[in-house]
């Protein structure tokens, strides 16, 4: 027999995940892709029954979820008519859902980059990210005390946590200290160095991706020199990753007021044409315009021109 349910989700992680980044790009991209996951689940659940919080609009939902920009919280609570069985049933598709898009994400962004059998070693390391928790009860009564039990109960799901033994033994992700590394750019001393001496001095596992100067697919915006990235915050790089469009840096939001002086404005500008490739506003600064800084982010200066 149905009946009507309340049915409280919650997607994670989110502080910690969103944290991890050694860019104001990275920040973005996190936030972004759980946002895009949660604007999948919300979809599904106005299919299912009638969201309650947050407010939802299923026009506004995309196929494609990296181009949407909705911003959503990271759960929601919703009413369901139907039977118990029903309900158990779509909690368990749900969470099957969104850890099934998460991967399908993540092999899609890892094959455009990385050859095989790499993009699928990178793309595994992503399946258990998620912390997913829901609970459910049927609604009667006071409707306060209803929504009251049900955050007491998610909470308690919460506390126990969700999981997952990691076996992993080697070089950890420079971004998260969580998960071993999976893709790591040689420096320029590097270079000469064998695939092999590189793994063994830097305790690398054998199924990472080390790139070199002739990786044309994996850009310095991407991983810079001897940075070594796991698969969920190298997929932050390649989210929402488009070179007609950059992330504003954390210098270029600092330096945001310089603009308003027209002939500061016309300054940077002149000094921005000077670089061919690779300006940051990280340049602005007089302790960045040395080599060292020019070679590890890429940076090329058109003929003619000297920045240092």
């Amino acid at each position: 027999m149905k009946k009507s349910y309340l049915f409280l989700f919650h997607l994670g992680p989110v502080q910690a995940f969103i944290a991890q980044a050694r860019k104001t790009q990275d920040l973005y991209a996190g936030s972004q892709l759980l946002g895009n996951l949660m604007h999948l689940a919300l979809w599904r659940a106005n299919l299912a029954g009638n969201i309650i919080f947050p407010y939802f609009e299923a026009e506004q939902y995309s196929m494609n979820l990296e181009r949407n920009e909705e911003v959503h919280p990271n759960h929601f609570l919703a009413r369901f008519n139907m039977e118990q069985e029903e309900v158990q049933t779509f909690g368990e598709e749900l969470e099957v859902l969104l850890r099934k898009t998460l991967h399908e994400t993540a092999l899609e962004k890892f094959e455009s980059v990385l050859p095989e059998p790499y993009y699928l070693d990178c793309a595994e390391q992503t399946k258990g990210f998620l912390e997913i928790y829901w609970v459910a009860m049927e609604e009667g009564g006071d409707y306060g005390e209803c929504y009251k039990q049900l955050e007491q109960r998610l909470g308690a799901l919460k506390q126990a946590r969700q999981w997952t033994t990691l076996t992993e033994a080697g070089r950890k992700c420079s971004m998260s200290g969580q998960y071993n590394v999976k893709v790591y750019r040689k420096t320029k001393e590097e270079q000469i160095k064998s695939l092999e001496n590189i793994r063994s001095s830097k305790l690398f596992a054998q199924d990472n991706f080390i790139v070199n100067d002739q990786s044309n697919h994996i850009q310095l915006r991407h991983l810079q020199l001897g940075e070594g990235l796991c698969a969920i915050s190298f997929l932050k790089r390649l989210y929402k990753d488009d070179p007609t469009r950059p992330f504003p840096s954390t210098a270029a939001i600092a330096l945001l007021h310089l603009s308003k002086n027209t002939e500061t404005r016309q300054l940077i500008e002149a000094f921005e044409r000077m670089v061919e490739e690779g300006y940051d506003e990280q340049l602005l600064y007089e302790e960045n315009l040395n080599e060292r800084y020019i070679e590890r982010y890429g940076v090329v200066i058109k003929n003619g021109h000297d920045l240092i």
